[in-house]
């Protein structure tokens, strides 16, 4: 009896998706990747603008495109690998999309915090500092639910 209720509920949690520690897991493995992300964007682009010379939004371009290609790599091949995927190109293109929103809400973040609360604080560093951190934070966001629920969007697999 006992297995026929095991096989029961394995069933309707396959039928409705992921469980809360897939979900969990997940979401840590998301910032797993956007850690790592993080650091081969500031890399490449400090390596494009200050050792190779490149213009300064040339090497930020350049840098941002290979930190999107990186992070739909890695979450398509491990943090959403149980998922079925849609094509890759197709995938890839959402990404993309997803990852351009997020940097959208992380610049605008940063920039309203500045602008609106700048007459309000005597340093000019903790604001800076403030704004960049609530900004990555929006970005994270915008990144994470684009992520979990449009680009990698699908039937969890075994």
């Amino acid at each position: 009896m006992s297995s026929k209720l095991a096989a029961s509920a394995q069933s309707i949690a396959k039928a409705n998706g992921p469980n809360l520690g897939d979900k969990y897991q997940a979401f840590a493995r998301f910032l797993i990747v956007g850690a790592g992300v993080f650091v081969v964007d500031a890399t490449l682009f400090y390596l494009l603008f200050h050792l190779f010379g490149l213009g300064l939004m040339q090497a930020r371009s350049l840098a941002f495109a290979t930190a999107v290609i990186v992070s739909w790599f890695i979450n398509r091949n491990w943090t959403f690998n149980r998922r079925q995927h849609r094509p890759k190109v197709k995938q890839l293109s959402a990404s993309i999309l997803v990852a351009c929103t997020a940097a959208i809400a992380n610049l605008s973040v940063f920039y309203l915090l500045n602008f609106l609360f700048k007459p309000l604080l005597f340093s000019q560093s903790l604001l800076v500092s403030l704004s960049f951190a609530l900004g990555v934070l929006a970005g994270l966001g915008v990144n994470w639910l684009g992520a979990n629920y449009w680009t990698f969007s699908a039937k969890v697999t075994g």
